[in-house]
């Protein structure tokens, strides 16, 4: 996960400006620790950090008020108002919801409209996963008894968002 979220760094840092008052929105946040890194790698002040996580105790970790308890696949709209962020970030989210369409809707209405949306998901389609297909294995992208509902290959999430 640690290198996910190094390269997930690395590849926004090519095509986001620093920015201290830019917004962002982390979309999983956890408690808040990669939240942090985020800020500080983009040089985004961190009282200007927002996250939204499903598990209530890591959400009571976080300042009250920008970090929020939120189950995304329950079809409610994110708590923001319209074209707040610049930067949204759901890092290993998606693979473990069921009604995308609301989601990345809802993303598209908070993000300002020349913010910067970096979505990352395990790849379906990666070596290992093939070599578990082969064997007559459920690759770790969507293992059975997994809290992922849903896989993806690079190609169907571009095509998608």
């Amino acid at each position: 996960y640690n290198q996910n979220v190094h390269n997930l760094m690395e590849t926004v840092a090519k095509h986001y400006s620093a920015n201290k008052r830019a917004r962002l929105l982390d979309i999983g946040c956890n408690d808040g620790v990669y939240t942090r890194k985020y800020c500080e790698r983009f040089g985004i002040d961190f009282d200007n950090a927002y996250g939204v996580d499903y598990n209530e105790l890591n959400i009571k970790l976080l300042p009250q008020g920008r970090f929020k308890h939120h189950d995304i696949d329950l079809l409610m709209s994110l708590p923001y108002e319209d074209n707040y962020f610049d930067l949204i970030i759901m890092n290993q989210v998606l693979e473990h919801t069921k009604n995308i369409s609301h989601i990345i809707s809802d993303i598209n209405r908070v993000l300002k409209k020349d913010g910067l949306f970096v979505v990352s998901v395990p790849n379906l389609a990666a070596l290992h996963s093939r070599f578990l297909l082969l064997f007559g294995e459920m690759p770790f992208a969507i293992k059975g008894m997994d809290a992922h509902i849903r896989g993806f290959t690079i190609k169907a999430l571009r095509e998608y968002v």
